[in-house]
């Protein structure tokens, strides 16, 4: 389902750098002071410099909301003594003045708590408390996205399945806390070498998951035998008995749901553990489409 321009816009707020956004912000406080100053005392414009105030706060957080809050209660004090001149009345001045500070600062610090709440439980609900990894229903989501784009542009991914063998003889053997140790160490493992595009999962238990954007048959490979030297280093060098088994599956043609691809996975992983533990299935799904037959990514966007 394609997103509406309004959550296109709100994304791209949320996720564009502190600079640009520092500098919509400044520009959004200019506009509004001028439309202040031209507009004339008649027309009340104070209200739209909330605006710049909600920008700041909910893309650049609790200081520069204060900051922003208090440039344009300055500014519109500055306004109002150029355009009513002669006629100013010093008392009302700064009654205006603090009652308009009180309500910029008191809804820019809100809004900036409600934007560093609204966070949090996204990152809790998204995260798993043990390893600091994506937990199942983030690499759901992600997985998700990625075979829209498969389907929709022929954008191929690949996803990793792969659990630790014998890893209940550890929790047996040396208690659970010696089993969340070594779970967190691998966390620590599948961090190292991937790209910021790539993502991290655990999915419950001993269970893990890779997701590769982007990456074909070769590059999936190359990654995962990476991964399991790591892990086999880290076996060796903390003398543990345990062992990893990988189900791989490079998407090149989109599957019905997120359901389908991810059981493959998980089967692939489990018919692994059935033959060769240590090592990888792979398996590659549907055939490469030519570049001529995929839609180009601006053909649909009046769409939205």
């Amino acid at each position: 389902m394609l997103r509406s321009w309004r959550e296109r816009v709100i994304d791209w707020a949320a996720d564009a750098p502190t600079w640009l956004m520092t500098l919509v912000v400044a520009a959004s406080v200019v506009v509004f002071t001028c439309a202040d100053l031209y507009s004339g005392a008649e027309v009340a414009t104070s209200l739209g410099y909330m605006l710049p105030i909600s920008l700041a706060a909910w893309c650049l957080g609790r200081v520069p909301a204060a900051v922003t809050a208090t440039s344009c209660a300055l500014l519109w004090l500055g306004v109002d003594i150029k355009v009513q001149g002669s006629a100013l009345d010093t008392t009302n001045e700064l009654i205006n003045l603090t009652v308009l500070f009180v309500v910029f600062m008191l809804f820019g610090q809100l809004l900036a708590a409600l934007r560093q709440r609204l966070d949090q439980e996204h990152q809790l609900a998204h995260t798993d408390p043990l390893t600091a990894l994506h937990n199942l229903r983030a690499f759901r989501s992600a997985a998700d996205r990625e075979l829209e784009r498969c389907r929709r542009y022929g954008d191929p991914f690949t996803i990793a399945y792969f659990d630790l063998d014998n890893f209940k003889s550890v929790n047996d053997r040396y208690g659970h806390a010696r089993g969340d140790e070594l779970l967190r160490l691998v966390a620590q493992a599948m961090r190292k070498g991937l790209r910021r595009l790539d993502m991290a999962a655990r999915l419950g238990g001993d269970e893990f998951a890779l997701l590769l954007p982007g990456t074909e048959e070769l590059g999936a490979v190359l990654a995962l035998n990476r991964l399991l030297r790591t892990l086999h280093g880290l076996r060796t060098a903390r003398n543990l008995g345990v062992g990893f088994s990988v189900g791989c599956l490079t998407v090149l043609e989109a599957p019905e749901s997120v359901d389908a691809l991810i059981a493959r996975a998980d089967q692939l992983m489990y018919e692994m553990k059935g033959s060769d533990r240590g090592s990888v299935r792979h398996e590659v799904l549907g055939v490469r489409r030519r570049d001529k037959e995929r839609p180009r990514r601006g053909d649909d966007a009046s769409s939205a």
